[in-house]
């Protein structure tokens, strides 16, 4: 991985302070007055404007400054320092779980002070190596993109445009309401990330009295920017969520991305395009720099299962014409579960069944316990999110855009082909008719 020259480092910092003050002056804060449920939701509103001014300057700054003063760790340190991170992340989720179950006196931690004092350092560590592991990982996924022959065209030159930025922290919380009589997002509303589990559970009610179906939902990225991040264990997710945000960026100065909040359909398309990529590039991005030949290893096997138990769903779908008697007992399978569960409901509502339907989900949910899934509430608001990720799998999505955009990605030979061939639609009728799918 070539680390950026001096020159194009101090460029870069230039274009990407432009660009976010341009963001920022076009971003709303989410205070405010507003209607009622962001006066039901007022103590928890997370804002946008108030993250960019604490954040990006100190970001920036340091970023210039390490660009100024030249230098840097060796490819070796810099891979050295990415696996550190991470196994950090690890061992502070682990001792943030001993500290909180010594609390809530669940266990006797005989030495819960000195738990959080090495938890208070291991996090001091965490962030002290969080800009260079963010440029690093960053500089990663520039460069394959451009391998990949991503570019755009920026006051009449060819460069990646926007910048490859995002930061690592403690993400919002988003709350998502939906209409209890049909599956579509009213709107989406992120809420601080301290927001405890009772306070969720206390909002959502408070919505539902107006009929409305609300979920507050954790989330793994922003496309603010710079990007915010969810701090993980996992350098192969943080790729992955990384670069998908960075597509939003991408698509934001195309007509794809300008059209995102147009209507579900447009959502829905920009949010699977973006897994496309994010996906694909983080993973490449994974397997080129940061992984080790036994964990790719590890991944090939995991895909090659995952393949052959798709195969085997496909298959048993084929015999659902045979008698109870004849078939074998099929596998519980959590994508084929979750899309009867969001067919099921479509069709309760569209009757009029609404309680009806509630309950069902509601007993959908218990059931998924019982194969060990585990998830606090499944109503209206939950299809209405995760029905925007249609190629993600159990995301309970019945639009054919995920399977559309799977299609079209099979067809051309790159991520940037890809991405020019889809950037130009700004309606769902225009990118069926352009595509021929």
């Amino acid at each position: 991985m070539r680390l950026p020259t001096m020159k194009v480092r101090i460029l870069r910092s230039i274009w990407v302070a432009l660009l976010a003050v341009a963001v920022l002056s076009m971003a709303g804060d989410t205070f405010g007055a507003g209607d009622g449920v962001t006066q039901l939701a007022k103590s928890h509103l997370y804002s946008i404007p108030r993250w960019e001014i604490g954040n990006f300057l100190s970001k920036w700054t340091a970023g210039l400054g390490r660009a100024l003063s030249g230098g840097g760790p060796s490819e070796e340190e810099k891979a050295a320092n990415v696996r550190r991170y991470f196994e950090i992340g690890i061992e502070v989720v682990r001792l943030a779980d001993r500290v909180d179950r010594a609390d809530f006196g669940l266990t006797e931690e005989p030495e819960l002070e000195d738990l959080r004092a090495r938890l208070h350092a291991l996090r001091e560590e965490r962030e002290a190596l969080e800009p260079e592991i963010e440029e690093t990982l960053e500089a990663a996924i520039s460069e394959t993109l451009k391998v990949e022959g991503v570019s755009s065209t920026f006051v009449g030159f060819e460069l990646l445009w926007p910048p490859v930025d995002f930061h690592f922290d403690d993400l919002p919380k988003l709350l998502v309401l939906s209409r209890r009589d049909h599956i579509a997002t009213i709107r989406s509303t992120l809420l601080e990330p301290g927001i405890t589990t009772e306070e969720r559970e206390a909002l959502e009610d408070a919505i539902a009295r107006r009929d409305l179906s609300a979920l507050v939902v954790s989330i793994g990225g922003v496309a603010t920017y710079p990007a915010l991040i969810r701090e993980g264990t996992q350098v192969r997710w943080a790729l992955r969520i990384a670069s998908h945000e960075w597509t939003h960026h991408y698509l934001a100065f195309h007509p794809l991305g300008r059209a995102y909040y147009d209507n579900g359909d447009m959502t829905t398309l920009n949010e699977s395009v973006a897994d496309v990529v994010g996906d694909e590039i983080g993973d490449l991005v994974w397997r080129r720099f940061f992984a080790s030949p036994e964990e790719i290893a590890a991944a090939d096997a995991q895909e090659a299962a995952e393949a052959e138990a798709k195969r085997a769903a496909e298959a048993r779908e084929k015999e659902e014409e045979k008698s109870a008697a004849e078939a074998e007992p099929p596998r519980f399978d959590f994508n084929t579960f979750m899309r009867e569960t969001r067919e099921q409901t479509d069709s309760l509502l569209a009757e009029g069944r609404i309680d009806e339907a509630e309950a069902y989900m509601e007993a959908r949910r218990v059931e998924l316990a019982t194969h060990g899934y585990f998830f606090r509430k499944i109503n209206q608001a939950y299809f209405a999110f995760h029905g925007s990720y249609a190629v993600r799998p159990g995301s309970g999505s019945v639009s054919p855009i995920g399977g559309q955009v799977t299609a079209l990605r099979e067809s051309v030979a790159s991520i940037g082909d890809f991405l020019r061939a889809v950037n130009r639609y700004g309606d769902y009728e225009s990118f069926l008719a352009g595509t021929g799918l």
